[in-house]
């Protein structure tokens, strides 16, 4: 029930996300993934889950944002540029604008 899910931790939550997405439910994957990252905006596995979730359902704007928002964190975060990589050409992404961008955010404009 909803109280238990205001008792899990952001590990919990994600992998609660991360069954949910194995079995196809990628709504249900997505809100768990969501609520982890609200409880602790420190954890990364979500971020990396969530992203990858998007670009499975080609949801490009939101893949975008939520490594922007990652990147505010941890600009220098390998395994979010690998997720990048890997999902660079199906969502187009432009690694060298989010290059310049994690500079600027690490600058603080």
């Amino acid at each position: 029930g909803l109280k238990n899910l205001e008792k899990m931790s952001s590990l919990e939550l994600n992998e609660k996300g991360t069954e949910y997405a194995k079995s196809g439910n990628l709504k249900l994957a997505e809100n768990y993934f969501k609520k982890s990252i609200k409880k602790d905006y420190k954890y990364r596995f979500a971020y990396y889950n969530l992203a990858l979730l998007y670009s499975q359902k080609n949801n490009c704007k939101l893949v975008s944002e939520i490594i922007r928002e990652f990147l505010k964190h941890y600009p220098n975060d390998e395994r979010m540029k690998n997720i990048i990589e890997k999902i660079s050409l199906k969502c187009k992404i432009d690694t060298k604008k989010f290059n310049e961008e994690i500079k600027t955010i690490r600058r603080g404009f």
